[in-house]
């Protein structure tokens, strides 16, 4: 399948100087089975298997808008580590997959303020 639910959640912290530090964790988990790839076409295996990718991300930047704006745009980056994990019934253990994967982002966008408590962003990473 090529899509799927991912669930997650995060916290961010804006310091007086407009400096925003944030924190956000999120999965993604899905069973099918194993499939081989030939010229582009794909030939169910049948054997089942189980996906789940599991990010973790930390990121700062600055927010270019006091508190008191309704609009408020932002730039920042941060690192990012990426849990993979790829276990099949009749797999042995070496070839399960459990590995982490370091990365870096860039990011950008604006944040509508909605309450004193709560704001709802698009952003660009």
């Amino acid at each position: 399948s090529k899509s799927g639910v991912v669930f997650g959640g995060g916290a961010e912290f804006v310091l007086p100087q407009r400096i925003f530090v944030s924190a956000r964790a999120s999965r993604f988990q899905k069973s099918g089975s194993l499939v081989f790839v030939a010229n582009g076409e794909h030939f169910d295996l049948g054997i089942p298997t189980d996906v789940s990718i599991t990010p973790f991300e930390v990121s700062a930047g600055y927010r270019f808008a006091s508190a008191r704006s309704a609009v408020i745009p932002y730039a920042g980056g941060g690192v990012g580590w990426h849990r993979y994990k790829e276990s099949s019934t009749f797999a042995t253990a070496t070839e399960n997959a459990d590995e982490t994967f370091r990365g870096y982002q860039l990011l950008g966008g604006a944040e509508f303020r909605a309450g004193r408590w709560i704001g709802i962003a698009g952003e660009i990473e």
